[in-house]
């Protein structure tokens, strides 16, 4: 029945709301999906949104599907369409800030599976902070090629395995073939599902619903009872700011590191962190990271994957023994107003290889180093290689350095420089994955250091330092000064990296730099001029510079 006694807009809104079958009487659900046919992560997403779609239904709410933009990493690692995924995630949290104004809702299911579009999501569920949960499509099955299990992430490794004749044509053609049988993240990559194993340990998803397989039958149930919890939330007004406490992005950040962490993820971290009013810095990182061991290893070199890390406990496994020892009180409230330490301490620990005891493991392998080179900071990962001493070759794109280790130019002992990659140099912060991967595959990341102002995956044995800060073209950086033959002293114990300049020749050096002219596009023009810096979470927020436009 329209109520002609309400206001112009109420009218008009009842009117148009009730013409689509809307219910006003009714409270809403948003149920926000990324489901994009040209993302192997995203496409399948409308199969969860349909089960999702029928548990808000059967609690008599409305529910009402919305499709939003959303850029895979994994379809442009190493293009120039990489350029967008930072920014896309910036984007898909104003959408879901815009969209929440401009409508009617009580509340919201996130369904994504990409890191980078997730954490979109999670930036933007902090600030509208109405009831929220977040469910994936879970991960694609790995493949058997040779007498070898593999994951999607393999495939970026190809090049430098056919070159150092560790794989055959033949086996190539195979991987093409069977490499990948479904849609879905990553199966061999932590930083694929970081962004929905970090909701989940703040307490914004059903447990499992950041590792459970895309195949698996719990999957569709899991899709329904997320539904069905997210009206219970909205009845009990349960928010995301009320449960993303100090102690749930705390403990966020610990399972992060427990499980070996990436640049990305720290960064997605920071960003999502400052949207809760919960900011935490590099120097809290780097104070939480001395005290939690890499509990969890997820690769194909090691031949563990997400399907294992899940049979064994999952998010809440890892949490469970973040408590016992004392890195998390577990107390903060999640989803079902119940505290995370009694979901933890509830789940069936199965150690295995996906698991380890704690006692036996090493530290978690993220450093945030300083020095003349990264006057901010930066992430490095140390795996083998604690020190490092090199001759510095130098790259203004990472294509530039791709085709130069394809053609087996780098040697034990370079540093491979790839600059012009920050967030706003490139502009937009590209993951330099294909250069480190090549390296991988050709045997050489152990005898080879990586620094970037770019983003960098844990997966080198060598030292690998990304979102260097500051980053090429800032004045008060030195990545644009450095020239083949400097050298560069990396220090992963004392956290340093250092490249081996006077003040004098630095000095010289900073005079004769000719700032770079790039050809992008409108909204990478907007990105750089609005972005803070790496160690600020790459957010776009006017409300971050001084008045000098500096942040």
């Amino acid at each position: 029945m329209l109520n002609f006694s309400a206001s112009l807009e109420q009218f008009t809104e009842q009117l148009s709301l009730e013409a689509l079958g809307i219910n006003l009487q009714k409270r809403t659900v948003a149920i926000f999906t990324a489901f994009n046919e040209m993302s192997i992560a995203n496409s399948g997403l409308e199969k969860v949104a349909d089960g999702v779609k029928k548990g808000v239904l059967s609690c008599d709410f409305n529910a009402v599907t919305f499709n939003l933009p959303n850029l895979s990493d994994a379809v442009t690692t190493g293009a120039r369409a990489n350029k967008y995924a930072m920014p896309m995630r910036d984007n898909i949290a104003d959408v879901v800030e815009a969209y929440a104004a401009m409508n009617s809702i009580d509340g919201f299911v996130f369904i994504a599976n990409d890191a980078i579009t997730v954490a979109g999501m999670l930036m933007g569920a902090m600030r509208v902070n109405l009831p929220s949960l977040f469910i994936g499509g879970g991960c694609m099955k790995t493949s058997l090629i040779g007498d070898k299990k593999m994951g999607f992430n393999a495939a970026y490794e190809t090049s430098g395995l056919l070159k150092s004749g560790k794989i055959t044509l033949s086996d190539l053609e195979k991987m093409q073939k069977d490499l990948i049988k479904d849609c879905g993240n990553a199966c061999d990559s932590y930083e694929a599902n970081s962004s929905l194993i970090i909701a989940e340990a703040l307490g914004l998803t059903l447990p499992r619903a950041s590792t459970c397989p895309a195949d698996a039958k719990e999957r569709e149930q899991l899709a329904f009872e997320t539904g069905v919890t997210v009206t219970k939330m909205i009845k009990n007004v349960m928010t995301p700011r009320s449960i993303a406490t100090q102690e749930a992005v705390k403990t966020a950040v610990c399972v992060d590191l427990a499980m070996g962490s990436s640049s990305t993820s720290i960064i997605n971290l920071i960003a999502v962190a400052r949207e809760t009013g919960n900011e935490i810095t590099y120097a809290d990182i780097a104070e939480w990271k001395s005290r939690v061991p890499r509990i969890v290893e997820i690769s194909t070199r090691g031949q563990l994957f997400i399907e294992d890390f899940d049979a064994a406990g999952g998010v809440y496994a890892v949490i469970k023994q973040l408590i016992e020892h004392g890195n998390s009180d577990g107390i903060y409230k999640i989803f079902d107003g119940e505290p995370m330490r009694d979901h933890a301490e509830s789940v069936d620990f199965a150690p295995g290889n996906a698991i380890k005891d704690i006692h036996t493991r090493k530290a978690s392998p993220l450093r945030i180093v300083y020095g003349n080179l990264a006057k901010d900071g930066a992430i490095a990962f140390m795996n083998q290689t604690q020190t490092f001493s090199g001759t510095a070759r130098v790259f203004d794109s990472q294509e530039e350095a791709l085709d130069a280790i394809s053609a087996r130019l780098i040697k034990a002992g370079d540093a491979v420089v790839i600059r012009n990659e920050g967030p706003a140099g490139a502009p937009g912060m590209r993951d330099v994955y294909l250069p480190v991967s090549t390296l991988v595959g050709l045997d050489l990341d152990k005898d080879v250091a990586v620094i970037t102002d770019g983003r960098v995956p844990n997966i080198s044995r060598g030292p690998v330092v990304g979102c260097v800060s500051p980053e090429c073209g800032r004045e008060d950086g030195l990545m644009d000064i450095i020239q083949n033959g400097d050298q560069i002293e990396i220090n992963l114990l004392k956290e340093r990296i250092n490249l081996k300049l006077t003040a004098k020749e630095i000095a010289q050096r900073k005079r004769a730099v000719v700032p770079r002219v790039g050809d992008d596009g409108a909204m990478l023009r907007k990105y750089a001029a609005s972005v803070s810096p790496a160690y600020l979470g790459c957010v776009t927020d006017a409300r971050r510079k001084n008045d000098d436009g500096v942040f």
